[in-house]
């Protein structure tokens, strides 16, 4: 069984957008996460052998697209599937969204310490730049990925569907290029719902929700 854990450190700093709504401020300790997979286990040669895939079928437009996409943000995932107008009125409170995401990944990053998949084993090979640090569990991509597109589905319900596709590539991407773990993935993608999910039910994140 996979262990769950209470978390213990303190609050995120926004400095970047000016000071901070209570939503905003919202601590990691506030989830919890499953363990990553065990050197060893079943679930982590599921995790190789996807990769292993990926390595061998993936196109150099892939890993084109996967190199480009950097550190994900709002107009790079999502600005394509709504009209100016409508991305000048929500950009920047998705956007402060996304960061909060990025922020709760890379605290859960720092605790976990996971290796990167070519870390622990030698025979996967990137495609793309290689982050260093064994920071891989949870993907911060796919944490952003989710909160952006959880919160966009909310204010355009009607292109949900690919307003989630969208939401989930850039995750994608971190696996075909060879630097995530697909379970990195999963937990992120699963951090960013539950992040969503907490600042919707925040009565600030409401009144600006509803000012759009």
């Amino acid at each position: 069984m996979k262990k769950m854990i209470a978390l213990t450190w303190g609050l995120i700093s926004f400095s970047a957008f000016g000071a901070s709504t209570g939503w905003e401020s919202t601590p990691w300790t506030d989830f919890v996460m499953a363990d990553f997979p065990a050197a060893g286990s079943v679930e982590e040669k599921r995790d190789f052998d996807e990769l292993y895939h990926w390595q061998k079928t993936r196109t150099s437009a892939e890993c084109a697209e996967a190199k480009a996409q950097g550190t994900p943000h709002f107009q790079q995932l999502f600005s394509a599937l709504f009209t100016a107008k409508e991305v000048s009125r929500v950009e920047y409170l998705v956007g402060r969204a996304m960061k909060l995401g990025d922020n709760l990944a890379g605290d859960f990053k720092d605790h976990f310490q996971r290796p990167r998949p070519y870390q622990a084993n030698s025979g996967i090979r990137p495609c793309i730049n290689m982050p260093k640090g064994a920071r891989a569990y949870p993907s911060g991509h796919a944490t952003i990925g989710s909160v952006g597109s959880c919160i966009l589905k909310e204010i355009f319900p009607t292109r949900a569907a690919e307003i989630e596709t969208a939401g989930r590539r850039v995750g994608d991407l971190r696996v075909i290029g060879g630097v995530h773990h697909p379970s990195d993935i999963q937990a992120g993608w699963q951090l960013g719902q539950d992040i969503c999910k907490t600042i919707l039910a925040d009565p600030d994140f409401q009144k600006e929700l509803k000012a759009l």
